[in-house]
């Protein structure tokens, strides 16, 4: 039988770039406007998607601190993604970020990943729910303010939330 030697260096190397793969990021929402642009909190979910770790949306839109979507955000699908307002300068119970709803769309944040976290957010005027958690087991929603989101300020599907 022959034996294959693998050196000890490239045996951790291939370790640590595979842990790596899995290291979370932050994405900072930086601009109030709906695009694709980095910056913006469209963006910032669609990088979040594409990342395999846990990874933070945090806020620093200065002063106006509200951005209204044009079109429905994409789903949240990576599992442990936390959207943190919190990360906004000049937090406060009474000073979140706010999320203004269009009337055409219908949930403003889509969970359909598990272990999700969604803080400090007001979220207002979505026809049907302000955050909609599809089967994403073990999701925490905290601190938010969910108001005249004609459905309901949050809606679940499945169980474990």
């Amino acid at each position: 039988m022959k034996v294959i030697r693998i050196p000890a260096l490239l045996l951790c190397l291939t370790v640590v770039l595979a842990c790596s793969s899995a290291i979370g990021a932050t994405y900072t929402v930086t601009n109030a406007a709906d695009t694709l642009t980095p910056g913006t909190l469209r963006w910032a979910i669609t990088s979040a998607n594409t990342n395999a770790g846990a990874d933070t949306i945090s806020f620093n839109l200065g002063a106006s601190a509200s951005i209204t979507p044009t079109g429905q955000l994409p789903r949240v699908t990576n599992a442990f993604t936390t959207i943190d307002g919190t990360t906004q300068s000049g937090y406060s119970i009474t000073n979140l970020v706010r999320l203004y709803g269009n009337s055409p769309i219908t949930n403003c944040l889509d969970v359909t990943a598990s272990n999700c976290t969604i803080k400090a957010l007001a979220i207002y005027g979505y026809r049907r729910a302000g955050i909609f958690l599809h089967q994403g087991h073990n999701s925490v929603v905290q601190g938010c303010h969910l108001l005249t989101n004609g459905f309901a300020g949050i809606e679940t599907t499945g169980y474990g939330h």
